[in-house]
């Protein structure tokens, strides 16, 4: 609902958060949203990372394995 924001950044360290959750959740979010020119960068790390991150590529949507790699997408 906010025209002006160009970028999201999503940092998940899941200890018992299921990163594969919140990756369908994310996903979800978005087909909601209809939203189109948003970038999304997603840091995912913890149980299930590698399922949350296939998730994610499915759906065209790159994951990183560290905050530094996320924040130098979104930042530029």
């Amino acid at each position: 609902s906010q025209p002006h924001i160009r970028r999201i950044l999503v940092n998940i360290v899941g200890g018992i958060t299921r990163c594969d959750e919140v990756a369908n959740g994310l996903v979800e979010a978005l087909r909601e949203a209809r939203r189109t020119g948003v970038e999304l960068a997603v840091r995912l790390s913890g149980f299930m990372e590698d399922e949350g991150r296939r998730i994610l590529l499915e759906a065209g949507i790159e994951a990183f394995s560290t905050l530094e790699e996320a924040l130098t997408r979104v930042v530029g």
